[in-house]
C-alpha cells in the first residue's frame, strides 16, 4: 500500500512541475507578446495557423521518433 501511495505521489509532483512550467511559458510569451505590441514590432510567432500547425507538427514527430526508437533499436539487435 505504501508503495501504491509513493508512486501516486511522485507522478502528481512530475505532473505538478509539468504544468508549471506549462504556465510560465505562457505567461511568458504573453509578456513578450506584449512588449513586442507596446514597441509595435512584429509579433514573434507564426501569424496564421498553418504556422502553428507545423510547430505542431514538429513537436508530434520528435515525440513519435522518441517513441519509435526503442522499438526500432530492438530491430537491429
Amino acid at each position: 500500500m505504501d508503495e501504491a501511495i509513493l508512486f501516486f505521489n511522485s507522478l502528481y509532483k512530475e505532473r505538478f512541475i509539468e504544468m508549471k512550467v506549462v504556465v510560465l511559458a505562457v505567461i511568458t510569451g504573453f509578456i513578450v507578446g506584449f512588449i513586442f505590441a507596446v514597441f509595435r514590432l512584429p509579433i514573434p510567432a507564426p501569424p496564421a495557423l498553418a504556422g502553428i500547425m507545423g510547430i505542431v507538427g514538429i513537436y508530434l514527430g520528435f515525440k513519435a521518433y522518441e517513441w519509435l526508437l526503442p522499438i526500432m533499436q530492438g530491430w537491429w539487435k
